[in-house]
């Protein structure tokens, strides 16, 4: 596995020559170099870390799953080029760092120059560190928006299925109960006309005895002449 920047800056040795670069000034240069590197590699560290926490956090939610994955390919797509990034341009400093080295004239020019472009890295990576944290809080935030409004229209349809489940059995129970009226108007009406056959001998037993056959399958025998 290749070793962080940061170590390898430090176990970098310039060539000794005879005019060019203090070594002692190239090596704590090489040294400051390294720490900021490692800073570096650790703000990386941290946006991994959090990337990783929202990653597994969006796994939950798998009613929003095609539209999370995507944001989140894109975030960590952003910072695995944020990390590439930076390593090129700390290898290119300490490239033409080591280059150099090997030159005459002007070290403490040269080492300035090195100095600020190391600065303009650190800041241009901060900058993009930056837009890795809020981007991740977006999708963090834009997950928890679609979970709640998804939760909020399950509670509504629940809420609409009892209402409507209820209104139909109160609708179904009110047929129920004028059906039974009206079979009980019928059947009280059929057994007042037997009655009345009975009294004036009107009908013969067989006759009276198919009416109330006829009225007791429809009571089920609960009505009474």
């Amino acid at each position: 596995m290749q070793k962080p920047l940061s170590d390898r800056l430090v176990e970098n040795d310039f060539e000794q020559v005879r005019r060019g670069y203090d070594p002692i000034a190239v090596n704590g240069f090489l040294t400051k170099l390294s720490e900021q590197a490692r800073k570096l590699e650790a703000e990386v560290a941290n946006v991994n870390a959090r990337n990783n926490a929202l990653e597994r956090r969006l796994k939950d939610n798998e009613s929003n799953k095609s539209q999370v994955s995507a944001a989140f390919v894109a975030a960590a797509d952003a910072k695995q080029a944020l990390l590439a990034d930076a390593e090129r341009q700390a290898k290119r400093i300490m490239d033409k760092a080591k280059d150099q080295a090997d030159k005459l004239g002007g070290p403490h020019v040269e080492i300035e120059q090195s100095r600020r472009e190391v600065g303009d890295m650190l800041l241009q990576a901060q900058r993009k560190v930056n837009a890795a944290e809020e981007e991740a809080a977006r999708i963090l935030e834009t997950a928890k928006s679609q979970a709640d409004d998804l939760t909020a229209r399950s509670r509504t349809q629940a809420l609409s299925a009892v209402t409507e489940s209820k209104t139909e059995a109160e609708r179904l129970l009110a047929e129920a109960e004028n059906e039974y009226r009206r079979v009980s108007l019928m059947l009280r009406g059929l057994k007042s006309a037997v009655r009345d056959m009975i009294e004036h001998g009107e009908a013969s037993h067989d006759e009276i005895a198919v009416v109330l056959s006829e009225t007791d399958s429809v009571t089920g025998g609960t009505v009474a002449l």
